[in-house]
């Protein structure tokens, strides 16, 4: 008997096809739905029922997504410069020599608070109108954030001011 053919008596029932890999059984048309098509075999289903295909391709996949990911994080340590370059491209419009010269004219420091970027942990983030997608200048973290949380409102900005110097 051929595996297309394999048929099993569990409890009197006969079932028309079961899956060699978690051992899933079919007993009527509508538990045939749940294995896969095969137009040559004797129920128009293959044994194998859709949940372990798909695992056993996905798994397939998964070692080749692993090797297409270490090959791109190798590039993309061996380019450093490229990998900020398109980023920046692509979030603001802007190449990495375009960064570069806006930070020269800030002379290495936030645009708000005059830290200079010696002093910060992390590299001066570009700061940019949500609504236009502009670049207006380089901010450190801090009034990066600081402006979100305003949601770059001019009058909330103007009211924090206020009370700052209301309560000195």
């Amino acid at each position: 008997m051929s595996l297309d053919e394999r048929t099993v008596n569990v409890g009197g029932a006969e079932a028309l096809r079961v899956c060699p890999l978690c051992d899933k059984h079919a007993y009527s048309e509508t538990d045939l739905l749940d294995f896969l098509k095969d137009k040559s075999s004797k129920y128009g289903r293959k044994n194998t029922c859709s949940s372990c295909h798909n695992r056993k391709v996905r798994g397939h996949g998964e070692e080749e997504r692993a090797k297409i990911r270490k090959r791109s994080r190798n590039w993309s340590r061996a380019n450093p410069a490229k990998v900020i370059n398109a980023k920046l491209l692509n979030r603001y419009g802007i190449s990495l020599s375009d960064y570069e010269s806006m930070l020269k004219s800030q002379n290495y420091s936030c645009s708000i608070c005059d830290k200079h970027e010696d002093e910060l942990t992390k590299k001066l983030a570009v700061d940019h109108d949500h609504a236009s997608g502009g670049v207006r200048g380089l901010l450190c973290v801090r009034c990066n954030l600081a402006l979100g949380h305003f949601d770059d409102d001019v009058s909330s900005l103007t009211r924090a001011i206020s009370y700052l110097r209301d309560h000195q």
